[in-house]
């Protein structure tokens, strides 16, 4: 298992999941040379801070389509809480399913991240993860979780180009 952060330039792995606002899926191949694409990722509807940035992004949404760039959001939250959930509160992003682990917040010399909020703990904290064949990327985010602290692990938001 290789585990690499994607520099700028780098293409993007691509992805297919469910769909929150119609059924089927949302692939990243469906943008690839077609638009650049802004990829938000959140940690879960249960964290206010992903739904307070989920918002702010379908603000800004209509902004960045006018300079040919498309919005994703992929939420780590079951599908059908996501549908029900969205049913009642719309978004104005394209929705679909992973997540992020804000990178940690907290990465310290020597001991690491001291915390990562998943069943794997590091493995997919952060960075380009390619195992069994598949790719993922996993951005840190631009939010926080529990405390309002980021130390060694700045807030991004992931842009990336997807080419075939």
């Amino acid at each position: 298992m290789a585990s690499n952060p994607l520099g700028p330039g780098d293409p993007a792995p691509g992805f297919a999941l469910p769909a929150v606002n119609r059924e089927g899926q949302v692939s990243l191949d469906d943008y690839r040379g077609r638009s650049p694409v802004l990829i938000a990722m959140f940690r879960g509807l249960h964290c206010p801070f992903c739904r307070r940035q989920l918002v702010q992004l379908g603000t800004t949404q209509d902004k960045l389509r006018a300079l040919g760039v498309e919005t994703m959001a992929v939420v780590n939250t079951p599908l059908e809480r996501a549908r029900l959930y969205f049913k009642y509160r719309p978004a104005r992003v394209l929705l679909t399913l992973a997540g992020h682990t804000h990178g940690g917040q907290v990465n310290l010399p020597v001991l690491g991240r001291l915390i990562v909020p998943s069943q794997f703990g590091e493995r997919y904290a952060i960075g380009h993860v390619h195992e069994d064949g598949r790719d993922l990327f996993v951005s840190p985010g631009i939010g926080t979780s529990i405390i309002p602290v980021r130390f060694r692990v700045p807030p991004e938001i992931s842009l990336v180009t997807v080419e075939r």
